[in-house]
């Protein structure tokens, strides 16, 4: 669950932030993007903190309902591995705020690397530890790549000198957006809830069902996580950048040369 609730945290971010910067950038300058930057991240953080929190002290029912079969000691483990995941979604935000701050400036190579921090991690410490110590080590790996990506963004923005440390401000400055961002999250939600009632069906099943479950979607999220998110993060600036511009026709041409490759890669995966 932890997993499902991060990507609809960051799911909303680049579409929702990347237009906005850019105007700020062309109409107010790095001074006024740099807050802009720093309120949404500030903003985002606190809330999705708070939240984060409710949702661990509100653990135990919710494990109750999505794994109702596990036993007494299965359920406590599960327990505790939710309430240390869950610290990944107010980091996450702060990530994707950063990574979609670099990416408005097309500086693609760190964002597009950065997500293989954690899976670094988290292979190097099933490879130290194996199951010796249960799934502990993958948990806090998980999280301590999530921070460290952080940290891995939060340098390359100061390294293009446009970084600005989360922090809070008046509502006025980003109301807009995040209005925007709750509308896409909650069409997030929606969207994607069958993977967690997916998960808590096979939870309720035989032993090994979930992990069935989990490997058997690995395949198409790849492709979605790999050439789809790719393609967004591409063009998605560019577009915004034309559209603020008044470019009317190059943005047409963007969106048919954009449409016409995603139909070209596709087609053959189908």
């Amino acid at each position: 669950m932890p997993n499902y609730l991060v990507m609809v945290a960051t799911a909303p971010v680049l579409a929702v932030f990347v237009p906005r910067y850019l105007k700020e950038l062309e109409g107010g300058g790095a001074e006024t993007a740099g807050a802009l930057l720093a309120r949404t991240a500030g903003l985002l953080f606190v809330v999705l903190g708070a939240v984060a929190a409710v949702l661990a002290l509100a653990g135990l029912p919710i494990l109750q309902g999505l794994a109702s079969s596990f036993t007494a000691g299965k359920h406590d483990l599960a327990l505790g591995y939710y309430r240390v995941l869950l610290l990944q979604i107010p980091l996450a935000a702060l990530g994707s705020v950063w990574a979609a701050a670099l990416l408005a400036r097309k500086a693609y190579l760190a964002p597009t690397l950065v997500p293989g921090v954690t899976s670094l991690l988290t292979l190097t410490a099933l490879y130290a530890f194996g199951d010796t110590k249960g799934a502990w080590p993958v948990v806090l790996a998980s999280c301590a790549g999530a921070l460290l990506e952080c940290g891995v963004l939060a340098a390359c923005l100061a390294r293009e000198g446009s970084f600005a440390g989360p922090r809070l401000g008046r509502w006025a400055h980003v109301k807009g957006l995040i209005g925007d961002y709750l509308s896409l999250m909650l069409a997030q939600v929606f969207s994607s809830a069958g993977a967690l009632v997916s998960q808590g069906v096979a939870a309720g099943q035989a032993p090994g069902s979930l992990s069935v479950l989990a490997y058997g979607t690995r395949i198409s999220g790849f492709i979605e996580s790999t050439l789809f998110a790719g393609i967004n993060a591409a063009v998605l600036p560019r577009f915004s950048e034309q559209a603020i511009q008044r470019r009317d026709e190059a943005l047409k041409d963007s969106l048919g040369k954009a449409s016409r490759l995603i139909v070209r890669v596709t087609v053959p995966l189908v």
